[in-house]
């Protein structure tokens, strides 16, 4: 393999025997020094005479005010305020470019953004104190990025809860000053232990192994604390927003903070898999998740009724809420499929003879049928009967009650209707499959949700976390 930057710190009497000693021990381990490509950066100008007589015969560079390396930069405050803002002037170009595209592919330039290019200020956010250089990046994230996504402005407030992580409520656009303050913070006290080691200069490693294991100990316990400090921390402030919004956001925004609500929001937009939106598709979503108002509704309802988010959620006529269901069912059935050899969709009971039940709300007639029947999910050569429904826990009679009551509330009538009837006549077990509009689920269903991903992992004999994934992205698009 052949090198072409190492790094130094010695005096300058011991620096041409330190580079000689590079030179030969490096050969012994396959590691050629390339002079070309080597920089001594000298921190006082008037050495400068000294060390072109000190490397006459090298071909290495002598700089004076500084050198990138490693992606950052080393050398003078001057010189590298001068090379971050290059860099971030050609971050500015390249967002500036993106909000354009979001014009148009919203979907996509929001994936675009929190898979790629957010991630290539980590490295400089981490090696240099940037922080106060990125305010002009945050304001072409609010100004413009924000508001191609949504198609509107959208507050201060809001701006502040868009900045925190997916499973708090936000979409995982942060906000860049902030961020590369706490970035470089916590570089500094991870890496604390090897700055001091390389200041030392420590050369035995055999002798100083046991105190380097204490230490990467010692500096993986202080990651873990700072971890946790910034899980609290997100806590903490989905909490303070929380406060300051109306009581009907603030609902809405602990539902969104459901597992599984946010997957279509964390899935590549591939259109094989129905996971890609059209612009319009995409800014109503992200409105939907957050309560806003969308564009150009109509006054009134085909059935008389005043027109609203709310109403277009639970209104029958057009038959939008029973394709809702069917597609989840589906979908489940599909799932099903891959781990029960018998599923079957709406299968029929068996006709009662005279059975009598002690729930009068047990349904009782021919035509009572649930969703899906499948033959040893639970157990082997059992029969186990599940029934959906896809609601919104935002109408006007579920407002008074918390959204985890909504879940409950659903699955006891469900089980009212079904569980006396299949449990004595069907000697089967029933389950009732609750899910909501914003993509959340009652307890049944996830518990549900999680044996059948937990069989497909061991029978396709892939990683369980890659399926439960899969599984949420797929079900989040039928909500």
């Amino acid at each position: 393999a052949v090198v072409s930057t190492q790094s130094g710190h010695y005096g300058r009497e011991s620096l041409l025997s330190w580079w000689k000693d590079m030179i030969a021990e490096g050969k012994k381990f396959g590691y050629y020094v390339n002079e070309s490509k080597s920089c001594l950066i000298l921190k006082n100008k008037d050495q400068r005479d000294f060390a072109k007589g000190l490397f006459s015969d090298t071909k290495i560079k002598i700089k004076e005010d500084g050198q990138r390396h490693l992606g950052a930069v080393l050398g003078t405050e001057e010189f590298r305020n001068s090379y971050i803002k290059k860099m971030v002037d050609e971050w500015g170009s390249m967002l500036k470019k993106l909000c354009v595209f979001a014009k148009t592919q919203p979907h996509a330039a929001y994936t675009c953004f929190t898979h790629g290019v957010r991630h290539k200020f980590t490295y400089f956010m981490r090696t240099m104190d940037i922080s106060h250089h990125m305010a002009s990046l945050d304001s072409i994230i609010t100004d413009q990025l924000i508001p191609s996504l949504f198609g509107c402005l959208v507050s201060p407030l809001e701006r502040e809860l868009i900045s925190l992580p997916l499973k708090y409520g936000g979409l995982g656009i942060p906000i860049l000053t902030e961020l590369a303050r706490k970035e470089y913070s916590t570089s500094i006290l991870v890496t604390q232990s090897l700055v001091n080691d390389m200041k030392a200069q420590l050369r035995d490693w055999d002798e100083q192994e046991s105190d380097t294991v204490v230490q990467g100990e010692a500096s993986s316990d202080q990651l873990r604390k700072i971890l946790q400090k910034r899980v609290e921390e997100y806590t903490q402030r989905q909490s303070d927003i929380t406060k300051k919004l109306d009581e009907k956001t603030a609902r809405i925004i602990e539902q969104i903070c459901e597992p599984g609500s946010y997957n279509w929001l964390s899935c590549l937009p591939i259109k094989r898999y129905g996971f890609s939106m059209n612009k319009s598709e995409f800014r109503d979503s992200l409105r939907l998740r957050y309560g806003k108002d969308l564009d150009r509704l109509p006054p009134q309802c085909a059935c008389g009724a005043t027109f609203n988010v709310n109403h277009a959620l639970n209104c029958h006529r057009g038959g939008y809420v029973i394709i809702r269901h069917n597609a989840v069912r589906d979908f489940l059935t599909e799932m099903l499929d891959k781990v029960c050899k018998d599923v079957e969709k709406e299968p029929k009971l068996q006709t009662l003879e005279g059975e009598e039940f002690s729930r009068a709300s047990t349904l009782t007639g021919d035509e009572a049928h649930p969703d899906i029947r499948a033959r040893g999910f639970y157990r082997a050569g059992q029969h186990a009967f599940f029934d959906v429904k896809v609601m919104n826990p935002n109408s006007e009679s579920y407002l008074n009650i918390s959204t985890k009551k909504v879940y409950e509330r659903a699955e006891q009538q469900k089980k009212s209707a079904y569980n006396e009837r299949i449990l004595h006549v069907e000697h089967g077990s029933f389950v009732p499959l609750i899910f909501s509009v914003t993509g959340g689920m009652g307890n049944q269903a996830r518990t549900f949700s999680k044996l059948l991903c937990d069989k497909i992992s061991y029978k396709q004999k892939q990683s369980y976390n890659d399926v439960t994934n899969r599984y949420r992205c797929r079900l989040s698009f039928f909500n």
